[in-house]
C-alpha cells in the first residue's frame, strides 16, 4: 500500500515535466523523436515540404514556358507577364515581324513597321522581284520593274534563250528561235548543221540526210566508199 502511494506521488511529480515535453513536441511538429512512429511522422512533414516545393517549381517552369511562347509569337497572355517581360516580348515580336517582312512572308504585318523599316522592306522586295525576273521565274512581276531593270531582264532572257537553242552541254533550257537575233540565228543554224553532219557520218539515229548540204553529202559518200 505504501509502495502504491509512492508511485502515484512520483507520477504526479513527473506530470508537469511530461506536459512540457508534449507541448514542445506539438509546437515543433517535426522535431526528431526517438521512436519509429515519430520518425515516420517527420517523413510525412518533409514530404509535404517537398510537394510544396515541387508545385512552386512546376509553376515557375510553366511561367518560363509561357514567356518562351510569347517570345516565339505563340499564344500569349500579356497580363501574366511582368512589365520587363512585356517590353522584351514587344521588342522581340517587332524584330520577328520585321524579318518576316524582309523575307516577303505572308505573316508580315507592314502596318507595324516603322517608316524606315517600311522603306527598307520595299527596297528589298523590289530587289527580290528583279532577281526573279532576271532568272525567268514565274514569281516575277514585270510591272514593278524600272526601265533599266526591264532592259537587264531582256538581256538575261536573250542570253538564256540563245544557250537553250545552242543546246549547250548540261543545259535544259527552252529555245524560242523567233526570239533569236540574226547573228544568234546564224550561229544556231551552223551548229545544227554540224551536229546533223556528225550524226549522219556516224550513222546515228537522228540523222537528217535531207538537210545535208552538197559538200557534206559528198564527204559522207567519199568516206563510206573508202570504208572509213
Amino acid at each position: 500500500m505504501h509502495t502504491g502511494r509512492t508511485m502515484i506521488s512520483m507520477a504526479r511529480a513527473a506530470l508537469p515535466a511530461f506536459l512540457v515535453c508534449l507541448t514542445i513536441l506539438l509546437l515543433t511538429g517535426c522535431a526528431p523523436l526517438p521512436d519509429a512512429t515519430a520518425q515516420s511522422g517527420c517523413e510525412g512533414c518533409r514530404g509535404t515540404r517537398v510537394s510544396r516545393l515541387s508545385s512552386a517549381d512546376r509553376f515557375e517552369d510553366s511561367r518560363r514556358q509561357h514567356l518562351a511562347d510569347c517570345l516565339a509569337g505563340g499564344r500569349c497572355k500579356l497580363s501574366a507577364l511582368t512589365p520587363a517581360e512585356r517590353a522584351q516580348v514587344s521588342e522581340t515580336l517587332a524584330r520577328l515581324n520585321h524579318e518576316a517582312c524582309l523575307r516577303g512572308e505572308g505573316a508580315c504585318r507592314s502596318e507595324l513597321l516603322s517608316p524606315d523599316q517600311q522603306e527598307e522592306v520595299a527596297r528589298v522586295a523590289r530587289s527580290r522581284n528583279f532577281e526573279f525576273c532576271r532568272s525567268g521565274l514565274t514569281a516575277c512581276d514585270p510591272l514593278r520593274l524600272t526601265e533599266s531593270e526591264r532592259a537587264q531582264v531582256r538581256a538575261a532572257y536573250d542570253e538564256r534563250n540563245f544557250r537553250g537553242c545552242m543546246n549547250s552541254v548540261g543545259t535544259l533550257l527552252p529555245c524560242v528561235r523567233e526570239d533569236l537575233s540574226p547573228e544568234q540565228r546564224e550561229q544556231v543554224r551552223v551548229r545544227d548543221q554540224n551536229v546533223n553532219f556528225w550524226l549522219c557520218l556516224n550513222q546515228v539515229f537522228g540523222c537528217r540526210e535531207d538537210l545535208l548540204p552538197d559538200a557534206q553529202r559528198a564527204e559522207i559518200a567519199r568516206r563510206r566508199a573508202a570504208g572509213l
